[in-house]
């Protein structure tokens, strides 16, 4: 099953349908009622399991994303330079008012042209923000939360979507048995900057599905009592997912097999 943000929301209000019930041992049932005229009783069942009918949901809603790989400036781009099939790739985008466009009139509009490249940016920096900004270091879930607070619906959704795709198409991913990830804490007030230390491994009675297990924490006084929050013990496929979006990616230190793998680490020069 695919991990988008929309997808884990539409998932979990189904499962919490139930309080307290297991995902695994859910399913959904959706029954038809025949009006007078059938037999007494007669009835349509339909019955799935959460994961189906949240998947219906959200394709009805979003649609099927793009394939693998594509980025969404990638996909905008080509779009823009080639529209339809039949049409030449084109390098530069014109276009005019055709509001003010009268052909009986002595002048016409002056259009715009611009590369390509350049408008599909714009449009990219408009729905998901612009790179290399000071909120960009900023977790997914503070970037969307500040756009939500600005009344800006586009940017919260591209705040989510944004930091979705920075997890999944990460080289380290997805998360592997044995992976150690490391989460830093900048101190606030009276409390001094911490961390702590969490191993990947695999969760007992559920197939293919990890954990993430506290090994230590550097914590101390009341900071102490947040140790461990991201330990997961759920069979969750994801285990990375809460804390990438909430902590946030920049306090994030991902080590498979002795060697950093994210944040990706600088090239030696020659």
């Amino acid at each position: 099953m695919r991990r988008d943000v929309q997808l884990g929301i539409i998932t979990s209000t189904l499962t919490k349908l139930i309080p307290g019930a297991v995902p695994a041992h859910l399913s959904v049932s959706i029954t038809e009622r025949l009006p007078s005229g059938y037999p007494e009783g007669a009835k349509h069942t339909w019955t799935g399991d959460v994961d189906t009918v949240a998947e219906r949901i959200f394709t009805a809603l979003y649609g099927r994303p793009t394939a693998p790989g594509v980025t969404p400036l990638a996909a905008i781009t080509e779009v823009l330079r080639r529209p339809v099939e039949t049409a030449a790739t084109a390098d530069f985008i014109t276009g005019v008012d055709i509001r003010q466009w009268d052909p009986d009139a002595t002048g016409t509009p002056k259009p715009w042209a611009m590369r390509a490249d350049t408008l599909a940016r714009l449009v990219h920096d408009r729905l998901f923000g612009a790179p290399g900004t000071a909120s960009a270091e900023s977790s997914p879930l503070a970037r969307a939360e500040d756009a939500k607070r600005r009344r800006d619906i586009g940017g919260e959704i591209g705040a989510l979507r944004s930091g979705e795709r920075a997890l999944k198409t990460a080289p380290w991913y997805p998360s592997r048995a044995g992976d150690l990830v490391h989460v830093h804490y900048e101190g606030i007030g009276d409390i001094r900057a911490w961390g702590e230390t969490y191993v990947v491994e695999p969760e007992p009675g559920f197939a293919d599905s990890l954990r993430l297990r506290l090994l230590h924490h550097t914590a101390k006084g009341d900071a102490a009592t947040m140790a461990g929050v991201w330990a997961t013990n759920s069979g969750d496929p994801d285990p990375l997912f809460d804390m990438w979006f909430e902590a946030g990616p920049a306090r994030i230190t991902v080590v498979r097999d002795g060697r950093v793998m994210h944040p990706v680490p600088a090239v030696p020069g020659p």
